[in-house]
């Protein structure tokens, strides 16, 4: 009887401390201003989003608008030599009416996000922009 009860008490304590460390995961706010893309598929309209990166672990972006996940890509955490004056997006213009997200810099913060699958993207959109006006001009 004692034993189940260890193991049941045991059992809470590990919960909690999942969700305690699920809660304490750090935070960003940032301001989309242009519509685009990040990791490659992930659309965002211009707008207020969070970016929740849960450990350093996992290295996972989470976006959220409004309280609600809009998307979860992968990320890269690069060590910046100092820390960021301000929240810095770095966008790619893709078309007249898209940007590709390729970095983020937290204010306050001695990291920047890279998103790599952004940065592919990009370049194979290039690739195929580059291919059609060669076709064109034939």
């Amino acid at each position: 009887m004692w034993v189940k009860k260890v193991k049941s008490a045991l059992a809470v304590t590990g919960a909690m401390l999942v969700l305690a460390g699920l809660s304490y995961a750090r935070s960003y706010k940032i301001d989309v201003i242009y519509p685009a893309t990040v990791a490659g598929t992930t659309r965002l309209h211009p707008g207020t989003y969070k970016l929740r990166l849960l450990s350093n672990n996992s290295q996972m972006a989470f976006f959220n608008r409004n309280g609600r996940r809009v998307a979860s890509v992968p990320v890269t955490v690069k060590n910046e030599s100092r820390k960021n004056q301000y929240t810095e997006v770095d966008y790619n213009k893709l078309s007249a009416n898209n940007h590709a997200i390729t970095e983020i810099r937290p204010r306050g913060q001695s990291e920047a996000f890279v998103f790599p699958s952004s940065i592919k993207a990009m370049a194979a959109n290039k690739k195929a922009s580059a291919a059609m006006k060669g076709n064109s001009k034939s």
